[in-house]
């Protein structure tokens, strides 16, 4: 982690791709990759009405991040957690921070993220921030209380542990607590949220299956999505397509019974599409936000693994997971960009990962059918790992 010192008198803030702006003269901390991408952008700022290079006056320090105590009485103490990732990962936080209530009531949780993430907890008594992080806001704990920052940058990313424990445990293992195997997220939709499903999306008599078409990547994303709808639409179902608002561009009449939730005229917001999984039969996602949602909402879910296995990923009592069999995986690749691959690899040539498409969609849908309804199934497929998280 580093402490970043904007220079004093630029003519206005310095814009963050998901993130606040930074203010001329101030303190933030900020990841190690942030600090990195600083110090060689190209953006220049105005002072004075002349032009600067930006890295040529901004200032870096290390921050001294504090270890977490598990023996200390956090009762009334400010616990910052700081985590730069997805919808996901965030999800993910909430064992953790379930447990630092449970032990200290009386603790205050703030977790700073992008901004594009905001109002994840929302109901979770937690206090959301902003990254990067204001210093100041850090430091001026009220009436002097003690205040602690827990970073977990490449926690999951370049950390061993997580190629050998769950995600959830292993968030909590940054702060020496033990989720004694409860992994399932927290999430809570509120009255507006139900509202809006009851009156945009109605429930039928048909069975309702929500699916995300892709991860934020696409080595995490299954490469036989649409024959999987269209199997899925084969036999009467409802199908709801989840992502992020205009992901996806479909010209034409959809199927009848296809609806896609990332066209922006629905206005599905996050929460709201999680609203809408709640009132799904079954969810279908890969390695991806939706995974969470429906765990945490206690909606049967299928998880489609690869890169990484299920075990390590998914949770909750309703959810399975299938694992492609591929010489390659698990490989545990964590991807830069969307569209990187490991390289060397037989996905960098294919653009999708062998492991995923290693998955029939028949076998999917037959997964789905026997949550939706049980009775009606699908020839039987030999390939494939199904694992119960």
């Amino acid at each position: 982690m580093h402490i970043l010192t904007i220079p004093e008198g630029i003519s206005e803030p310095i814009p963050v791709a998901g993130g606040q702006p930074l203010e001329a003269g101030k303190e933030y901390i900020c990841t190690n990759a942030f600090a990195g991408a600083l110090m060689l952008t190209p953006w220049r700022v105005v002072i004075d009405e002349e032009a600067w290079s930006l890295r040529s006056l901004i200032k870096v320090d290390h921050f001294v991040e504090q270890e977490f105590n598990p023996k200390l009485d956090w009762n009334g103490a400010h616990i910052w957690l700081m985590r730069a990732g997805g919808w996901g990962d965030l999800l993910m936080l909430t064992p953790t921070i379930r447990e630092l209530k449970k032990r200290w009531p009386r603790c205050i949780v703030h977790v700073a993220m992008g901004e594009s993430h905001k109002g994840l907890f929302n109901g979770l008594g937690v206090i959301e921030e902003s990254i990067p992080m204001d210093y100041d806001k850090l430091l001026a704990g009220p009436n002097e209380s003690v205040t602690i920052l827990v970073a977990f940058e490449d926690w999951i990313e370049g950390h061993p542990g997580a190629e050998k424990v769950h995600i959830a445990q292993h968030f909590a293992n940054k702060l020496g607590l033990d989720l004694d195997g409860n992994h399932k997220p927290d999430f809570i939709i509120s009255e507006e949220e139900e509202l809006w499903r009851e009156a945009t999306f109605p429930r039928t008599a048909k069975k309702r299956v929500g699916l995300q078409y892709m991860a934020s990547a696409l080595y995490r994303t299954y490469p036989h999505t649409e024959k999987v709808i269209k199997l899925l639409m084969d036999h009467d179902i409802e199908v709801f397509l989840f992502g992020t608002k205009g992901q996806l561009t479909m010209k034409g009449d959809l199927p009848p019974g296809l609806t896609n939730l990332t066209d922006p005229s629905f206005d599905a917001t996050f929460r709201r599409s999680a609203a809408l999984a709640k009132s799904c039969d079954c969810i279908i996602s890969p390695d991806s936000a939706m995974v969470h949602v429906a765990a945490a909402l206690e909606v049967p879910y299928i998880g489609l693994y690869g890169p990484i296995p299920p075990q390590l990923r998914g949770s909750g009592k309703n959810g399975k997971g299938l694992f492609g069999e591929a010489p390659c995986s698990p490989c545990f690749f964590h991807a830069e960009r969307s569209d990187q691959f490991p390289a060397g690899m037989p996905c960098t040539d294919k653009g999708y990962c062998v492991a995923l498409a290693a998955i029939p969609p028949e076998q999917v849908v037959e997964e789905a059918l026997k949550l939706v309804s049980p009775i009606i199934q699908l020839p039987k497929q030999n390939s494939g790992r199904i694992i119960v998280p």
